[in-house]
């Protein structure tokens, strides 16, 4: 979810970016009339479908889904503080100095393995309790309709039927509920629960409520399911298990286990920020970070020079979009006339060659120099699920946004602070660990034992699959076997 979510249908792959007279004209913008454009939406598109309610009540149901992600230590590591970006990049050795970025040639970027779409599973559709491949479950858009349908026509009483399309069209938690039993359903119910809660206090489940915050870094720490594989329930009967059930799996078990987390930037939780007198610059530093300083550091060395993805805050107000970073691209601008330049030395200008400050205030005393930023970056986005038999980068979405802003240099040109220009800007940034592995509660009560795919899953793992699926965890080695076959012969 998005911690919160929205589903974004763009199939833009950078097509449009920094194209030299698009650039060009949005500098003449800000430069005509700085204070319209900072605080306008340049980045707002007409594909973007929001899923968010117009009222008070958005914000106070966002801030209690949130508070319930750390409780549950889902985003623990790093919220307390703001790292330094040191920490937050996958090696210690980073470069600071933009000189030497761009000598480097960083000026863009891609990762190594792209990050694969998946749903944002939401709430209101009983999140992967959803039935997503049955044509009349879609038509539900009200968690209770939705839950009533599930309960009439439960996987019960479908399994035991024995008609294998209707068994077919099962929700990704149901087919794995089957694999140990089919009187339980521990994970289907734990799903559906949670949008009760919702529904008993309000009345109705926010359609933007969902596990995007699983998503978007399960996308890039955990391989792509390829291949639809058929697993044997509990009685050997086999269940087709789709690319899609298989990543909607990957993305609840990371939404819900503990896991490291590093983090920069702070939680901006106000609608409307506070600007300064002038009501050009946001003066809650909540709603400032993360800054652009942090921000071009940890793109440039993260995806630019170890290749690896992150998951950012694609806006800096109380809307919070997770989307795992795919690639950027940089134009140099100068920042006094406000004109793009095709080399970093006509770009950077003295302290005093900077006439038309309107951070000035702001600006760090040890600032000598500064440089303007425009920074393309292409980014996940979700899907719609679908039963393919097969998945690939082609059935992957992206969106694209710019962020505007110049970087405060020193004398040797290292990096020590800079300004957005446009209050749609990143509000944090976070990364898993290297190496980190989502794990559930269940799973260290399994120790050695493992499952090979092919038997149906040992009867002793029932009250473990329980347990966790209680919690509305899936078993992590139950997933990464699921994984693992629907990659083998690749």
């Amino acid at each position: 979810m998005k911690l919160i979510s929205l589903l974004i249908l763009s199939l833009s792959l950078n097509a449009h970016a920094l194209d030299n007279f698009e650039v060009q004209k949005t500098l003449d913008l800000i430069k005509s009339d700085f204070k319209s454009f900072y605080s306008s939406n340049p980045n707002l598109d007409s594909n973007v479908r929001m899923r968010f309610s117009p009222d008070e009540n958005y914000v106070e149901q966002k801030n209690l889904w949130k508070r319930k992600l750390l409780f549950s230590g889902v985003l623990k590591a790093g919220m307390e503080e703001n790292e330094q970006v040191e920490d937050f990049i996958l090696s210690g050795d980073i470069v600071k100095n933009i000189v030497v970025m761009d000598n480097l040639q960083l000026r863009e970027g891609k990762v190594k393995e792209r990050p694969w779409s998946d749903d944002y599973w939401p709430i209101y559709r009983g999140i992967l309790g959803s039935r997503y491949a049955d044509h009349m479950f879609a038509y539900k858009d009200d968690w209770q309709e939705a839950r009533n349908y599930v309960v009439d026509l439960s996987a019960k009483n479908i399994f035991e039927s024995g008609d294998d399309d209707r068994i077919d069209e099962l929700s990704p938690s149901e087919k794995y509920d089957l694999l140990f039993g089919k009187d339980s359903f521990s994970l289907s119910e734990a799903n559906w629960a949670e949008g009760k809660y919702y529904y008993d206090r309000n009345g109705e489940v926010e359609t933007w409520m969902g596990i995007c915050h699983g998503w978007a870094p399960a996308s890039y720490m955990v391989k792509r399911a390829q291949k639809k594989i058929q697993i044997p329930a509990y009685d050997g009967k086999l269940l087709n298990f789709y690319p899609a059930d298989i990543k909607a799996l990957s993305s609840l078990l990371w939404a819900k286990a503990r896991f490291p987390v590093k983090f920069l930037g702070g939680r901006c939780n106000s609608k409307e920020p506070n600007l300064d007198d002038e009501g050009i610059r946001v003066i809650d530093q909540e709603c400032f970070d993360v800054n652009p300083a942090a921000w071009h550091m940890s793109m440039v060395n993260q995806v630019g020079r170890n290749q690896r993805s992150f998951v950012f805050d694609a806006t800096y107000d109380y809307q919070v979009w997770n989307q795992p970073v795919i690639s950027y691209k940089i134009r140099y601008f100068n920042p006094n006339d406000m004109k793009a330049k095709d080399s970093l030395e006509e770009a950077m200008i003295k302290k005093e060659e900077f006439e038309k400050d309107n951070f000035a205030k702001y600006r760090s005393s040890e600032a000598r120099q500064y440089v303007g930023i425009f920074m393309n970056v292409e980014y996940g986005v979700e899907v719609d699920p679908r039963q393919r038999e097969e998945d690939s980068e082609r059935f992957d979405r992206s969106h694209d946004a710019d962020y505007i802003y110049d970087l405060e240099l020193d004398e040797e040109g290292n990096i020590i602070g800079g300004e957005w220009y446009n209050l749609y800007h990143p509000d944090f940034i976070w990364d898993p660990a290297d190496g980190a592995r989502a794990v559930s509660s269940g799973d260290r009560y399994l120790g050695q034992s493992n499952w090979s795919g092919k038997d149906p899953v040992p009867a002793a793992w029932s009250k473990i699959y329980d347990y966790a699926g209680k919690r509305g965890e899936p078993l992590a080695k139950i997933v990464e076997k699921l994984i693992e076959l629907s990659r083998q012969g690749e």
